[in-house]
C-alpha cells in the first residue's frame, strides 16, 4: 500500500482529498464517531485508493446540520461556536504558551513548574456514574474534567495540565490524586454538586495511594456551584481575554472545548474540563466572584 502524506490544510479546496484517502478501518464509522473520524484522517497518514467521493458525500450529508462542527472538522477551518466565551486568539498571544510542566524522566513523570508559581490546585468537575454501565446510546458519556492550576504572586493565573477524560469513579479519583502529588499541590478542590460526599470518600481512599511520590497532607475543598454554567465561565475567559493566564504546553483538547461551546445554548453540556478549569480558579482566587458569584464554597450559607 502507498504512503503518502496527509495535509491539514485549511484550504477547502483540499479536504476532500483528505477523505478519499481515508483509511479502511473505518469505513463503517458511525454517526456518533464522525467527530473522532475527522480527527483520526487528519492523524493517520495511510492511504486507501478503494475511498472515494462517494464516502465523503455521506459524511458531508450526515453532517449537514451541524455546520459547526462540519467547518471544523470536515474543512478544518479554524472557527469557534457561536456563543463561545473564548476566542482562539487569546491562545495565541506572546508570552501566553509555556512550556510542559509535566515530562518523563528515566521512566516517571516529574513537574517542572514555572518559578513564578506560589500556590498550586488540582480541580475536578466529577462524572459519577461508570462509563460503562450507564451509557446512553443516544449521547457521548459524560467526560470528568481534571485540572491542575497555579498561580503567581502578581496574579497571573497558570494552567499546568488538562487530563480530563471519560472516566469511572475509581479512575478520576487515582488519577486526580497522583497529579496532585507529582505537582506537589496542597489542596484538590472539587464539585459538591456531583456526587457530594461520595466524590469526597472516594478521593480520601487513595490520598496514600502513591507513597512514592510523596505522603504529606492534602487539604479536599468542597465547592458548590449555585449559578448557571455561563455565569460560571465567563469571569474565567474574563482572565483570559485580559491576558492573565497561561497555559503550559500544548492543549489542544481544552482550548477546543473552549472555543467549540455554545455558552448561550441551554441544551449544550459545558464539557468538564472547563467546569473544573472555572474550580480551580476560584480555588486560587483568581475569580473573585460579584454577588452573583460563580461558585461558594460548601461550608458557607446561603444569605
Amino acid at each position: 500500500m502507498r504512503r503518502i502524506v496527509v495535509s491539514a490544510a485549511i484550504v477547502p479546496l483540499y479536504s476532500p482529498q483528505t477523505f478519499r484517502e481515508a483509511p479502511s478501518m473505518i469505513s463503517g464509522l458511525e454517526r456518533s464517531d464522525l467527530a473522532s473520524g475527522a480527527r483520526y484522517l487528519k492523524l493517520h497518514h495511510y492511504a486507501d485508493p478503494e475511498k472515494g467521493a462517494e464516502w465523503l458525500e455521506r459524511i458531508r450529508r450526515e453532517m449537514c446540520d451541524t455546520p459547526f462542527e462540519f467547518r471544523r472538522e470536515i474543512l478544518m477551518e479554524d472557527v469557534r461556536a457561536k456563543g463561545a466565551l473564548w476566542k482562539r486568539d487569546w491562545f495565541h498571544r506572546f508570552g501566553f504558551r509555556f512550556p510542559p510542566c509535566l515530562r518523563k524522566r528515566e521512566g516517571r513523570v516529574v513537574a517542572e513548574v514555572p518559578e513564578e508559581i506560589v500556590k498550586i490546585v488540582v480541580a475536578l468537575d466529577p462524572s459519577v456514574t461508570d462509563p460503562e454501565t450507564a451509557r446512553d446510546p443516544n449521547r457521548p458519556p459524560d467526560e470528568t474534567g481534571i485540572v491542575a492550576a497555579g498561580v503567581s504572586a502578581t496574579g497571573q493565573g497558570f494552567l499546568l495540565a488538562d487530563i480530563s477524560a471519560v472516566l469511572a469513579p475509581a479512575e478520576w479519583a487515582k488519577k486526580t490524586v497522583r497529579l496532585a502529588r507529582i505537582l506537589g499541590a496542597g489542596e484538590i478542590a472539587y464539585e459538591k454538586n456531583q456526587g457530594g460526599d461520595l466524590v469526597r470518600d472516594t478521593l480520601h481512599q487513595y490520598l496514600n495511594h502513591f507513597p512514592e511520590l510523596g505522603t504529606g497532607p492534602i487539604r479536599l475543598v468542597a465547592v458548590h456551584a449555585f449559578q448557571g454554567k455561563r455565569v460560571r465561565a465567563e469571569p474565567v475567559a474574563a482572565l483570559y481575554e485580559q491576558g492573565r493566564m497561561h497555559h503550559c504546553g500544548p492543549m489542544d483538547h481544552l482550548e477546543t472545548q473552549m472555543t467549540g461551546w455554545d455558552a448561550t445554548d441551554p441544551n449544550a453540556p459545558s464539557p468538564g474540563g472547563i467546569d473544573a478549569t472555572g474550580i480551580a480558579m476560584h480555588a486560587l482566587r483568581l475569580a473573585e466572584f460579584r454577588p452573583a458569584s460563580v461558585h461558594r464554597r460548601a461550608s458557607q450559607r446561603r444569605p
